[in-house]
């Protein structure tokens, strides 16, 4: 017996729209064509910025904290918190940053969670928890499942792998564990044996 996942019938989508203005110039937006004629539910967030870098930097923590227990979602999460972790490791002037906005006496949850990136013992935590999460889904096999107490399949363990593979690409060997990386290979391993038997 195996839980049946069931998916809303509704996706919120997000569109960003980026508009770039240079010196002193007037720009006029019609806020009516930005959504669908069908869309139910509305909502506009305008967010101005001198320096768009820093909104990539503030979107970094985003994916983290995921509260499903699925290979995916904690695949996705691990690949964003590595991702996040080499960024403001990689960048002193980032790291500086989050400090400086860690001093502010009114700190948004978005402060806190960049804070968050900068302190090395949660962010290993972290990543030590979502690893030993999807360790805990790859079968004997090699092959790992979706869910917790299902059978591994293909698709899962091809997804887990490519995005491990896009990490280790992106941010280096040193954003995977010896744990990881022993995930990642034999992922790689089933995934060849299975072609094979094809």
């Amino acid at each position: 017996q195996h839980y049946l996942p069931v998916l809303p019938c509704m996706e919120p989508v997000v569109v960003t729209r980026p508009f770039s203005q240079n010196g002193r110039s007037t720009q006029t937006i019609d806020i009516q064509k930005m959504f669908p004629a069908d869309a139910s539910h509305r909502s506009l967030t305008v967010e101005y910025t001198h320096h768009p870098a820093w909104m990539v930097i503030q979107a970094l923590p985003t994916k983290e904290a995921s509260a499903h227990e699925d290979a995916i979602e904690t695949v996705a999460a691990l690949y964003s918190l590595a991702m996040a972790c080499d960024v403001v490791n990689g960048n002193e002037r980032v790291r500086t940053a989050i400090m400086q906005w860690q001093q502010e006496p009114q700190q948004d949850e978005q402060v806190r969670r960049l804070a968050w990136l900068a302190d090395d013992n949660r962010m290993r935590q972290a990543q030590e928890t979502l690893t030993g999460r999807l360790c805990a889904l790859q079968q004997g096999n090699g092959s790992i499942a979706w869910c917790k107490g299902m059978n591994g399949n293909e698709y899962v363990t091809t997804e887990v792998a490519l995005l491990l593979s896009r990490l280790q690409r992106m941010a280096g060997k040193k954003a995977m564990s010896s744990q990881l990386s022993g995930l990642w290979k034999k992922s790689v391993a089933y995934l060849d044996a299975e072609m094979h038997r094809m």
